[in-house]
């Protein structure tokens, strides 16, 4: 496909590298990352001739001016196709939605619902992003949950497209020293921000069970959030809370035997597709987009939500046997490098704009 394609972003750092880096093999590639506040995290370091926009941070009174400023600044960039990711800062997407041009419009939405008990959600954000599927020419998703909930919110069926979430660990470690080695000893790993709906308190319950089977078994808790955890004064446990550096990403999933997601609700997991580009054998629970990325028996173990007892065995099947372990592990990076790899996904998200510059 002969083709501009100019790809905003505001979030979504490790994905959006991945994807513009398959991309730029198909298409004539342009890259904006829109950066509010005190984030530094763009891909213009990773990412050979990307433009960052530094804004306020969203209470500023000027931030609208801001979002204004930068959409503005997108729209003066040529291109056939403008591939949006729609999170960050609202004022931004509606400052698109205004302005948008009559460039083709593919808009990627990681969320379409704010997760509960998401405190850090800015209001006017998810009323934004719908409003901007409504108008968009195609809208990426990452999960059939996820293109229920956009049919749910009156977004035309006819323009959703499911794409999954490509994998992750090789924004970590190059080719060759992937994947992982097997693992080895009983590390427990919960890895990412911690909220609510992540269901941690049902992994820390699990884990007495877990014991009482693996007296060894350890727990790491990494992430920012973390530190609510501290409290627990338990010996297995180990917390380390804040951004993680991605060296530390590396250690910590080569320590651990087994990754956990128990969550209550998700639409899809950053933390699986990691996980699986890594070779790291999975237990999550039945939620939203998890049983799309995580095959039960093939990469990993799916358990019920909210279920402690069943956590807990799934836990302890995996620190115990350790040829199902390694079997999965094989099974999840082999998924990594086929159904979530980048080049199937560029190749998808390629169509997606062939069917709106042909049409």
């Amino acid at each position: 496909m002969s083709a501009k394609v100019h790809l905003v972003h505001q979030s979504f750092r490790d994905y959006v590298l991945c994807l513009a880096s398959a991309l730029e093999n198909h298409v004539e590639l342009s890259v904006t990352s829109i950066s509010s506040g005190a984030t530094k995290r763009t891909v213009l370091p990773l990412l050979q001739g990307a433009r960052t926009v530094q804004l306020r941070r969203f209470r500023n009174p000027r931030s609208p001016i801001d979002a204004w400023q930068a959409v503005g600044a997108v729209n003066r960039v040529e291109a056939d196709v403008v591939h949006w990711q729609a999170a960050g800062n609202p004022w931004v997407d509606l400052a698109f939605r205004v302005r948008r041009r009559r460039s083709p419009l593919v808009l990627t939405i990681h969320d379409m619902e704010p997760h509960p008990g998401d405190g850090n959600v800015i209001p006017g954000t998810f009323a934004v992003i719908r409003s901007l599927a409504r108008m968009a020419d195609r809208v990426i998703v990452h999960a059939e949950s996820v293109r229920r909930q956009a049919i749910a919110r009156g977004i035309d069926p006819t323009k959703i497209v499911v794409i999954p979430h490509g994998e992750l660990g090789s924004v970590y470690l190059p080719p060759s020293q992937l994947p992982l080695a097997p693992s080895t000893g009983t590390g427990v790993l919960f890895f990412g921000r911690v909220h609510d709906y992540k269901g941690l308190p049902d992994l820390i319950t699990a884990m007495s069970s877990v014991r009482r089977h693996v007296t060894e078994a350890t727990l790491t808790i990494a992430g920012t959030g973390a530190s609510d955890f501290d409290d627990e004064q338990q010996d297995w446990l180990m917390v380390e809370d804040g951004h993680i550096q991605d060296d530390r990403v590396v250690s910590l999933f080569s320590d651990a035997a087994v990754i956990v997601l128990p969550y209550r609700e998700a639409s899809q997991s950053g933390v699986a597709a990691l996980a699986a580009g890594l070779g790291r054998a999975v237990v999550a629970t039945r939620v939203g987009g998890l049983t799309e990325v995580v095959a039960d028996g093939v990469s990993g173990l799916l358990v019920e939500p909210c279920n402690e007892t069943e956590l807990a065995e799934a836990i302890t099947r995996l620190l115990t046997d350790q040829n199902q372990r390694h079997q999965l592990e094989r099974g999840a990076y082999e998924r990594a490098q086929n159904q979530l790899s980048w080049d199937s996904i560029a190749l998808r998200t390629l169509g997606v704009y062939e069917s709106i510059t042909k049409a």
